[in-house]
């Protein structure tokens, strides 16, 4: 509680307007649900994301953000798209080489 209290007293000083916008607007619905069972990739979402309000609501992170209010950095995303098939390929070439080793060890 102490926390969204001073998240709105932040965000008064800021900007009023978008604070009255986000404190007026409509909430979503709180729902009990003691039985529930939840899929590992959620659970791990939401220890990883403790002190964001998504662990609350016992939704993933992403979840809580509509797509089209996401800021997405393309260039980050398909350089880190890029490492990755880069080290594909290394550990296929090692693996490779390991193999070659193995079979020149046998033959001596």
């Amino acid at each position: 509680m102490h926390d969204r209290a001073y998240i709105y007293w932040h965000l008064l000083e800021i900007d009023p307007d978008i604070a009255k916008e986000m404190i007026c607007s409509e909430k979503p619905a709180f729902k009990f649900t003691e039985h529930d069972e939840l899929d590992v990739d959620t659970i791990d979402d939401m220890i990883n994301n403790m002190t964001n309000v998504s662990a609350c609501y016992f939704k993933k992170d992403k979840d809580m953000i509509n797509e089209e209010d996401m800021v997405v950095d393309k260039e980050a995303i398909k350089e880190k798209e890029e490492e990755e098939k880069k080290e594909g390929k290394k550990e296929k070439k090692s693996k490779k080489e390991k193999k070659k080793k193995k079979k020149r060890k046998k033959k001596k």
